[in-house]
């Protein structure tokens, strides 16, 4: 079975071409940061028996796959839009669980009352989560919207056609 790519007849999306070259950027500088972040904590967390020495694989473990799903989502792979959807609502839960244990820790040392906050500091501490917010629910649904899931798909019936064609070879030999 041949891999799922779009046919050179068949109009690409600019929204997904963006989204999947940000992706590759980004990700792709995460996994150099984390490379050299190994290097560097290998030398300063040898021997000190720090706990923190496992975040940095972790990191190129999550940034690595990133990579390789927009570089699938770029290739127009079906299952790269599936996993893509799958990490941006993990790192939607993940946000919010951030942000909660902000308000959690920061009440620990002596109340922190986000009312209080004045300045750039207030409106980035809470337009942040707000535009995030939109920001993931509208590309995932625009990920899952029907003309992005038929550019996704076009390769999936012509596999379904020659699966069909190999396997009555195969009952005629």
């Amino acid at each position: 079975m041949s891999e799922n790519y779009l046919l050179p007849d068949q109009p690409r999306s600019t929204f997904v071409t963006v989204l999947a070259w940000a992706f590759i950027v980004l990700s792709g500088l995460g996994v150099i940061v984390e490379f050299v972040g190994l290097g560097i904590k290998a030398d300063v967390y040898r021997g000190h028996g720090l706990v923190l020495w496992w975040c940095s694989p972790v990191y190129l473990l999550i940034f690595a796959s990133i990579l390789f799903i927009s570089i699938g989502l770029l290739r127009r792979c079906f299952w790269s839009r599936l996993c893509f959807v799958t990490f941006i609502v993990l790192a939607f839960v993940c946000f919010l669980v951030v942000i909660f244990l902000l308000f959690v820790f920061m009440s620990a040392f002596g109340g922190f009352e986000p009312y209080q906050t004045r300045g750039a500091f207030a409106a980035f501490f809470f337009l942040a989560p707000i535009v995030s917010t939109v920001l993931f629910i509208w590309i995932i649904k625009k990920l899952l919207s029907a003309p992005i899931k038929k550019e996704f798909s076009a390769g999936l019936e012509e596999d379904e056609e020659e699966i069909m064609s190999d396997e009555e070879t195969r009952s005629e030999e």
